[in-house]
């Protein structure tokens, strides 16, 4: 929205894009497995393999999608999740905390 296109620039040595593809080949593979995040690890564990949730969800699938429809991991993961889970996307914090993809493993 400011002109700045960061999608491509690199920092640390990924991009954005580099970082979303990652998060969205390990979600695929980790499936509805429910496990800890990085962020709070008093938290009971949770599966992230749904279209709704306060914080634990893939609601920024079609947001990804609006811009970079051609995104093979995220369509990948996108068709995963719907033979499971039909209900609307939907998620609150959406893209506000990133500790699961900017964690430790970066």
């Amino acid at each position: 929205m400011n002109g700045e296109d960061v999608f491509d620039q690199k920092f640390k040595g990924f991009s954005v894009l580099d970082v979303v593809y990652t998060h969205s080949e390990w979600v695929f593979n980790d499936g509805s497995e429910k496990m800890k995040t990085e962020g709070d690890m008093h938290d009971k564990a949770r599966a992230i393999m749904k279209s709704q949730g306060f914080g634990t969800h893939l609601a920024w699938i079609p947001v990804h999608l609006s811009r970079f429809e051609n995104s093979k991991s995220v369509l990948e993961l996108r068709t995963k999740l719907r033979s499971a889970d039909f209900k609307p996307f939907y998620g609150k914090h959406l893209s506000i905390h990133t500790g699961c993809v900017y964690g430790n493993n970066w």
